[in-house]
Order: C-alpha cells, then sequence, then structure tokens
C-alpha cells in the first residue's frame, strides 16, 4: 500500500506526501523508515522469519525495528505508524519525496476508525463536527455498512466455489486452505476468520488474504506498480499538477470508467471487481460501478 501510495505520488508530480500518524514523530518515523530502506534490513528480515516459523510479519517487523532502535520502537507500534513507517521507507528509496506525519487525534480531529466506529453504530451527530463541511449531506445519505456483510460474502464464496489460493497474495503457507476449511464449518464469516487465525496467520493477515481470494489478486499483481490511479477530490493547484501529469504519461489517470486508457486495462479490471463487491453489499445495492462512476469533489 505504501509503496503504491509513493510512486503515485512521484508519478503525479507531488512534492510530499501527508498522511495520519498516531505519534506524529517525523523523526522518529524517518529513522525507521531509513533503516527499514537499507538492504540489510531484507536479509535481517529473511533470518528472522527463518528462526521464528511461528511468528507473523508484524511481530517480526516489530521485533527487527526493536533491534534497531531499541526503546522507541514501542511508540511505533500503532497501525498508522506501521503504515507510516513504510511510507518513510519508499521514499527514501525512490529519491526524496517529502513525507509529512499529521497527527491522527487532537482535540480538534478524530481517527477514521473513530469516526467509522460512530457512524456504524448510529453516532452520526458526534461524528459530524470532524467531517468537512462539503462533505456532510453525503455521510446523512450514506447506507453504512457493517464490516460482517463483508465477511459473510467472502465465506459464502469461499464454501461455493472452492476458490484455489496457491498463488494469492497473503494466502501462501497453508493460510488460504485453512481459509476455505474454516468458511465451511463456520457460522458466519467473523467466526470463519476467529477459527482460522493463528499466532502467525493473524485476523488481519486473514482479513486481506479473504479479500485477495475473492477479488482473485495475486502475489505478482502486489508487486506490480500502479499504472493508472483516479481523482477522489481536487482544487485549482490540483488540476494543473494532474494536467502536468497527463503530458508526462509517468502513470494514467483515468477520470470516466468506461474508457479505461491502454496499458492499465488488466489493473483496471481488477480494481473494479474490488468495486463490484462493495457495490453489492449494503442493505440498498447500489449499481455496479457506483465508486469508480462516483464525480470527483471539485473545489469552485
Amino acid at each position: 500500500f505504501a509503496r503504491a501510495g509513493v510512486h503515485i505520488a512521484n508519478a503525479v508530480g507531488a512534492d510530499r506526501l501527508m498522511f495520519g500518524s498516531g505519534s506524529g514523530n517525523a523523526d522518529l518515523l524517518a529513522r525507521a523508515g531509513a533503516l527499514m530502506a537499507q538492504g540489510d534490513f531484507d536479509t535481517m528480515y529473511r533470518d528472522a522469519e527463518r528462526e521464528n516459523p511461528d511468528k507473523g510479519a508484524g511481530a517480526l517487523r516489530q521485533m527487527l525495528l526493536c533491534r534497531l532502535l531499541g526503546e522507541d520502537a514501542a511508540t511505533l507500534t500503532n497501525p498508522n505508524d506501521i503504515l507510516g513507517v513504510e511510507y518513510f521507507r519508499y521514499a527514501e528509496l525512490s529519491g526524496g519525496l517529502q513525507c509529512v506525519p499529521i497527527p491522527r487525534r487532537t482535540d480538534e480531529t478524530a481517527s477514521a476508525t473513530e469516526l467509522r466506529h460512530m457512524m456504524t453504530d448510529g453516532d452520526l451527530s458526534s461524528a459530524m463536527p470532524f467531517i468537512p463541511i462539503a462533505a456532510r449531506e453525503i455521510f446523512t445519505k450514506s447506507d453504512f455498512l457493517p464490516e460482517n456483510r463483508l465477511y459473510d460474502a467472502e465465506q459464502l464464496y469461499f464454501s461455493l466455489a472452492d476458490p484455489n489460493p496457491e498463488n494469492i497474495a497473503e494466502a501462501s503457507g497453508g493460510l488460504g486452505f485453512r481459509l476455505i476449511r474454516a468458511a465451511n464449518e463456520a457460522e458466519s464469516g467473523e467466526a470463519m476468520l476467529a477459527a482460522a487465525a493463528t499466532k502467525k496467520f493473524t485476523v488481519a493477515r486473514l482479513r486481506r488474504a479473504a479479500l485477495y481470494m475473492t477479488c482473485g489478486i495475486t502475489r505478482a499483481d502486489l508487486r506490480e506498480d500502479p499504472h493508472f490511479t483516479t481523482v477522489l477530490a481536487i482544487g485549482r493547484e490540483g488540476r494543473e499538477i494532474l494536467r502536468a501529469a497527463s503530458r508526462r504519461g509517468d502513470i494514467r489517470i483515468v477520470t470516466k470508467p468506461s474508457d479505461p486508457p491502454g496499458g492499465c486495462v488488466e489493473q483496471y479490471k481488477r480494481s473494479s471487481a474490488a468495486d463490484r463487491l462493495y457495490a453489492a453489499l449494503p442493505q440498498n445495492r447500489l449499481p455496479s460501478g457506483y465508486f469508480s462512476a462516483a464525480t470527483p469533489y471539485t473545489e469552485k
């Protein structure tokens, strides 16, 4: 995710990448990212993986950061900072994109996780002060989607289709077959994930693997650089940036979902499959392609 984000930011000509952070400690995030960008970190990781076969990827990564950073590593365990370290890592490897962490929780802001919980619990009024005024009407009309609807859909797919997880991203080492067995025995999608979880196969990894299996995302797919991007919101300066990016041709910018540009058709198909999946999940089912066809918010 971080590698793709840095690649897109560089391709469109951005000079900085801003992201939410639990700690907001730019210096520590940069130190950790620079250490992980060094070639010997990958060697250390492979050695640690071989020596600790029961540990998952997240635990191995944190163990190595503790070895390199000492006690400071303990402040980088929340999901936003784990991702933030990766942003700094790939910015270092790609040559100079400035990373700017923004503290995720202050008196004036709330994290995306907190906002999602407020909304799915029906407490929209508490979430509203943290949502931009221009976006509030959209949320008041939205059909909020509990995560378990996705897990139930994945369980049904695994039970009916019996997919082959051999080359699927995150599904190696028997994880994919473990998920399929759990799908056939569990009473719900959440129960499927709980039954398949181990110390090595964490629920977070199982969620990713289940989604990749449902959408057919392979390990080779994840190794590809993004060939296209879309626009969620844009201002006057942003329009100039995207025009310049289009002229350079470093990345395709899709503005019409019915007309994916050449060179990224296969990636676009995989993105569209995920779009169709999420559009089918709400209580009031959305039209296929609803998200990719949404009009970007344009600042006047």
